[in-house]
C-alpha cells in the first residue's frame, strides 16, 4: 500500500495566505463616527451659513434666505449597508405664513465634500446636486413642488442628474409624522440594507417609511463609498435647524474567508485519495475559484468539517 502525506502546517500555510489575499481584497473595514455633541466638530466640514453654537451645529439659523451644508470629510461606504442615527430641533419660526421652514436633509452624494444646492428654500439646500440622494425633513407646503404638506419626509433622487425637491422624482414619502415644529428634540435613524433604505423617526424600531432603492446602479459610487452629510435652506419662512448628534456606522459583511474546495463531496480527491496527481492539483494549485465565501458561523462549521474530514488531515499527514 503505497502512503501519501500532507503535512497540516503546509496545509494550514496555504490556508492562510489565501484567506489574507481574500480579506484583503473583499472586506473593506471603514472607520465609523459618533458625535454625542458637537462640541468639538473636527472631523466635519462646516459650509455656507451653518455654524457651531456651543454643542450644537446650527445648519440655518431663523433668517431669511439662508443655506448649509455639513459633511463628514471622507467619504464612507455606504453600498454594504449603513446606518445612521441623529437628533435634531427645529424652533424659531417666522416670517410668512405658515411660519418655519424649510427643513433639513440627509444627503448621500459624490461630488465633493463643500457642495450646496440652489437657493431656494424649497430646494432644502440639496436640489441641484448631481448623482445623490435625499431623505428630506420638510416643514413648508410647496405647491411649485408638488408637496404632500407642510410636514413630510420624503427619499428624492435623480440618479446621477441634478436632483430636485419636486415630488415628481421622489421614490416615497410620508405625512403620518409628528410636527417637526413643535420645537421638540427628535431622533431619527436612516438604514440601507440589502436594497431598502428605511427611515425611523422617534421609534426607533418601527419604520415611518421604507422604500427601495439599489444605491449601487442608483448612483456612482467611488468604490461603494460617497459623502454623507446634511443640507438646509430657508426661505420667506424661517426657523433655526439645528443638529444636536449624530453617528454613522458602516454595515461590515459578515462574511469571513473559508478555504474550500467546491464539489470535494464525488470529487476524484474524496472518492481516490490514492491519485498523487489529483491530491496535488487540488492541495498545491488553488486557484482563486477553488474559495467561497460563508456567512453565517454555523455555514463555516459545516464547511470546515467537511472540508478536514474530507481530506482526513491531522498531525502526521494523511495515508492512504
Amino acid at each position: 500500500m503505497k502512503t501519501m502525506k500532507y503535512n497540516l502546517v503546509q496545509y494550514l500555510k496555504h490556508a492562510v495566505v489565501f484567506s489574507l489575499i481574500l480579506t484583503n481584497t473583499q472586506i473593506d473595514l471603514l472607520a465609523q463616527f459618533n458625535y454625542p455633541d458637537f462640541s468639538s466638530p473636527e472631523g466635519l466640514n462646516i459650509v455656507g451659513n451653518a455654524f457651531q453654537v456651543d454643542s450644537i451645529l446650527r445648519l440655518t439659523a431663523a433668517l431669511r434666505s439662508q443655506r448649509a451644508a455639513i459633511y463628514y470629510l471622507t467619504k464612507q461606504n455606504v453600498e454594504a449597508g449603513f446606518q445612521t442615527t441623529f437628533q435634531f430641533q427645529f424652533t424659531g419660526q417666522g416670517g410668512i405664513s405658515p411660519p418655519g421652514a424649510d427643513g433639513i436633509a440627509f444627503v448621500i452624494q459624490n461630488v465633493n465634500n463643500s457642495i450646496i444646492g440652489s437657493s431656494n428654500g424649497g430646494n432644502l439646500g440639496y436640489s441641484g446636486i448631481t448623482n445623490s440622494i435625499a431623505i428630506e425633513f420638510d416643514t413648508w407646503p410647496n405647491g411649485e413642488f408638488s408637496d404632500p404638506n407642510g410636514n413630510h419626509i420624503s427619499i428624492q433622487t435623480r440618479g446621477l442628474l441634478a436632483n430636485s425637491s419636486h415630488h415628481n422624482y421622489s421614490l416615497g414619502s410620508t405625512t403620518t409624522i409628528p410636527n417637526l415644529k413643535n420645537g421638540n428634540i427628535y431622533i431619527a435613524k436612516i438604514t440601507y440594507n440589502n436594497n431598502q433604505l428605511k427611515v425611523f423617526l422617534d421609534s426607533l424600531n418601527n419604520p415611518v417609511l421604507t422604500v427601495n432603492v439599489n444605491l449601487a446602479t442608483t448612483l456612482q459610487l467611488d468604490n461603494s463609498k460617497a459623502y454623507v452629510g446634511f443640507t438646509s435652506a430657508t426661505g420667506n419662512a424661517y426657523q433655526n435647524h439645528d443638529l444636536i448628534s449624530w453617528s454613522f456606522e458602516t454595515l461590515q459583511a459578515a462574511k469571513t474567508p473559508v478555504i474550500f474546495i467546491p464539489g470535494i463531496m464525488g470529487s476524484p480527491l474524496f472518492d481516490d485519495f490514492n491519485n498523487d496527481n489529483h491530491l496535488y492539483h487540488y492541495l498545491t494549485a488553488f486557484q482563486a475559484d477553488e474559495f467561497i465565501w460563508a456567512d453565517t458561523p454555523e455555514l463555516i462549521s459545516n464547511l470546515t468539517d467537511s472540508f478536514l474530514n474530507a481530506l482526513q488531515l491531522n498531525d502526521d499527514g494523511i495515508t492512504s
